[in-house]
């Protein structure tokens, strides 16, 4: 039969191994993820600066757009004026 401790050493050691390697897989998809954004941005910038050249500003709003992103808070809807008109 087991003993209690040996569970408990058992356990602590698959837990201690679990940790290792979750650490281990983290580093490496930081890693990787920074690299993909960097080719990202260079990508982007390669576009925008393209389009500059021909006089085409469409590539650098389409960057823009991308950098972005997809949500919208309200905080970007008209503003007042001061006496309370739009």
């Amino acid at each position: 039969m087991f003993k209690f401790e040996d569970m408990i050493s058992h356990l602590t050691a698959v837990k201690q191994d679990v940790s290792t390697a979750w650490k281990r897989l983290k580093g490496v998809y930081k890693a990787r993820s920074k690299v993909d954004l960097e080719l990202f941005y260079g990508k982007l910038a390669d576009e925008a600066e393209s389009g500059f050249k021909k006089n085409n500003v469409r590539p650098a709003y389409r960057a823009i757009k991308r950098l972005r992103g997809s949500t919208r808070s309200s905080a970007n809807g008209s503003v007042a004026r001061s006496d309370g008109s739009q």
